[in-house]
């Protein structure tokens, strides 16, 4: 956790200091990641980082964690796991297709937390990686057996297993999909919009009826 000084300044200078270091640790990773460049672009001296954090590791622990909050707060109005009618191919498309939406306005932060997947920043961010892995499975499962229970998924597959089909396909998708962002840089058109939603559809396809010929 950062320092109450760097907790108590304002939400818009602790804003500028997590863009900051994100930019820096997408763009150079941990280790080259520089605390003088963090510094320098938040418009801050570098001897008040150390104010603010003990070293670059917190820098990027904090990092991950404003990240998820800021998403959640702008985005978690979309997700519809409150909803009663809300079922597993709905979580999928809402989610998929609003990755789109985050990505367009949060570009390096979608970008960022991505690579906290992927294991970028191993083992420095591995265990917070581990727990948002662990959250995403424990929502599939519980979606899951409601499918299950409301006759809209199979009952005779193991649940964990379906966990462990659907994680891997879903999250895939996103890491091809952010990958095309990365070499198509920030502007993104209504041709990639159209691309990701036919792609988007191939995905539910093979999700609802499988690869074999029928």
């Amino acid at each position: 956790m950062p320092k109450e000084t760097f907790l108590n300044l304002s939400e818009e200078k602790q804003e500028k200091v997590m863009r900051a270091a994100i930019h820096e640790f997408l763009t150079y990773g941990f280790e080259r990641g520089n605390v003088g460049a963090i510094a320098k672009q938040a418009g801050i001296a570098k001897g008040s980082i150390y104010q603010y954090f003990d070293d670059k590791k917190e820098i990027l622990l904090h990092s991950v964690r404003w990240s998820l909050e800021l998403l959640m707060k702008k985005y978690s109005h979309f997700m519809p796991f409150q909803s009663n009618n809300g079922g597993f191919f709905e979580m999928i498309n809402v989610t998929l297709d609003h990755a789109w939406i985050q990505v367009k306005e949060e570009h390096e932060i979608a970008l960022f937390l991505q690579e906290v997947l992927l294991g970028t920043f191993n083992p420095v961010a591995a265990e917070t990686r581990d727990t948002m892995r662990v959250a995403s499975e424990l929502v599939l499962l519980k979606l899951i057996k409601d499918g299950q229970t409301n006759g809209y998924f199979r009952k005779d597959i193991d649940d964990h297993m379906l966990v462990l089909f659907l994680s891997g396909a879903t999250f895939r998708f996103k890491e091809y999909f952010l990958n095309q962002v990365k070499e198509s840089g920030k502007e993104l058109s209504d041709e990639h919009l159209e691309k990701y939603k036919s792609e988007l559809k191939s995905l539910y396809a093979l999700i609802l009826n499988g690869m074999g010929v029928k």
